[in-house]
């Protein structure tokens, strides 16, 4: 078994992927696999791929596929890796040399399901690095510290999973819908018996100016299969009437209200804030009092919990909120 397997999907990255690449072979933790999954690519990504294949063939695992969609693709990775832990990469990501093995050892040294670290975002159009910090927190069960489930970001990558932790869950990544982090990431942080921190940034998150998590257009109303995903399962581990599991669902949809004034479709902004806010009264009818909601600047606790107040937020422009 190896130490490591790093699940790398890839769709028309050839800007990218070489970069992510060299940066994986380059761990200095050793007995590792790279499982490169090309997802249907139509530019030069199969090319790349060969070449890290002939050059490193005891590290690269390269598959190819019809294009599935980034969920499938990393599931289709989860049943074919070798690995005591896991991890995911983005292909236009890429991670410091001693990213694997930094997590790895402190996963082994405390018994870890989960090992956490900070990271940076990298801002292509501005060519500007900035340090996401997670907060600190000591080795934990989140099931006994909920407001992990909102401080810990809901991406992938930034993580070291334990493989027998994800392969004795029933779920995987939700498929064939957008958001697919959220529907999973917070179930494992939860299913977890055991998780820490590396409080160190040592990976690179790229945004582009296109990126999924800057495009905004109809397929927002996903976040809703998402957050039923989610609140059936809170509801089965008995913890959906409390403060913090209210306050994630909160926080998502009130960024994601903020966010529709990117959305060029008015009517699918307003559409959207109109189902937003009906969904909080339906599900956490005394939500605006959240007391993790109220904390926040009064400014913007008042234009969140407002819906009139976001419409006209989001038809006059206003800086939005990033959602990680």
């Amino acid at each position: 078994m190896k130490k490591v397997s790093v699940i790398v999907p890839v769709y028309n990255m050839e800007k990218y992927l070489d970069k992510c690449l060299q940066s994986l072979v380059d761990q200095t933790l050793k007995d590792i696999e790279i499982i490169v999954i090309n997802d249907g690519s139509t530019d030069n990504t199969q090319k790349i791929i060969d070449r890290y294949y002939k050059k490193y063939p005891d590290l690269i695992v390269p598959f190819k596929n019809k294009n599935q969609g980034i969920s499938k693709t990393r599931n289709f990775g989860i049943a074919k890796s070798r690995g005591e832990f896991i991890s995911f990469i983005d292909s236009d990501d890429y991670v410091q040399k001693n990213f694997l093995e930094e997590l790895y050892d402190r996963a082994i040294k405390d018994n870890l399901d989960i090992v956490v670290c900070d990271y940076y975002n990298f801002f292509e159009s501005k060519n500007l690095l900035e340090v996401k910090k997670i907060v600190d927190f000591e080795n934990t069960a989140v099931k006994d510290n909920l407001e992990l489930l909102f401080k810990i970001n809901s991406s992938p990558w930034n993580k070291l999973y334990k493989r027998n932790l994800i392969t004795r869950s029933n779920y995987r990544f939700p498929e064939n819908i957008k958001y697919e982090d959220l529907g999973y990431i917070p179930i494992l942080l939860l299913e977890a018996k055991k998780v820490g921190k590396v409080n160190k940034p040592l990976n690179y998150y790229l945004i582009r100016g296109n990126s999924e998590t800057t495009t905004i257009d109809k397929r927002v109303f996903d976040i809703f299969k998402i957050l039923n995903i989610l609140y059936d399962f809170f509801k089965k581990e008995n913890i959906i009437n409390s403060s913090e599991v209210e306050y994630l669902f909160i926080e998502k949809l009130t960024i994601y209200n903020l966010q529709q004034k990117l959305n060029k479709d008015i009517e699918v902004k307003k559409q959207f804030t109109e189902e937003s806010f009906k969904y909080l009264n339906n599900f956490f009818p005394e939500w605006k009092n959240n007391k993790y909601f109220k904390k926040q600047s009064i400014f913007r606790y008042f234009i969140k919990k407002s819906k009139m107040l976001t419409n006209i937020y989001i038809s006059i422009g206003g800086n939005h909120e990033n959602n990680r």
